[in-house]
């Protein structure tokens, strides 16, 4: 009790699994914090695996030249920016401030902040770092087309929509056999 008011403190973590195919596998943990004040804080993090190896994903493994995967996912994220055509990236950003939004783009292409999803590449950026925390997590999805030429075919999703269900259970539950580990 403090100041004669209960104060509950929280925290969690979630893992979403947004991709499993014969390629990679991704997985979106969450995590949500709260230890008094305003509000609480939470950030998300991507982790993405070889599907085939077992190890995970870094952006040097997408394409032949990381520097040129890069290049283009900024140049992509700053035209999404400025074309804006539902707003949702002038409610993120203050596009009419002299923010040198090349560098901080090119910042959110670290491990964790980036995914290969089915509907295209996601970037986020954490909680502040482009916006207010009322703005939240600001989210570029990158059509794989915009990619193609920098970013290895392997990587990017075949075009017809498939469903697979994942079931997560403790190994001691799980079915003599049924697990191989990777």
């Amino acid at each position: 009790e403090i100041g004669g008011s209960t104060m509950e403190f929280a925290s969690s973590r979630y893992v979403e699994a947004l991709r499993a195919d014969s390629e990679v596998c991704v997985f979106l943990v969450n995590y949500y914090y709260f230890g008094g004040g305003a509000h609480g804080t939470y950030t998300t993090e991507a982790i993405c695996f070889d599907a085939r190896t077992g190890e995970r994903l870094t952006l040097a493994d997408l394409g032949p030249d990381e520097a040129v995967l890069k290049a283009q996912l900024v140049t992509e994220m700053l035209a999404l920016a400025s074309a804006d055509e539902d707003s949702y990236f002038s409610s993120h950003l203050d596009l009419t401030e002299a923010a040198d939004y090349e560098a901080a783009f090119g910042a959110l292409l670290r491990d964790g902040s980036w995914y290969p999803a089915a509907d295209g590449f996601h970037v986020f950026s954490d909680l502040y770092e482009l916006g207010s925390y009322a703005a939240g997590i600001t989210e570029f999805v990158i059509p794989y087309e915009k990619l193609s030429a920098a970013m290895d075919a392997r990587w990017i999703p075949a075009s017809a929509e498939l469903t697979a269900e994942l079931e997560f259970v403790a190994s001691d539950k799980a079915p003599e056999g049924s697990i191989e580990t990777v």
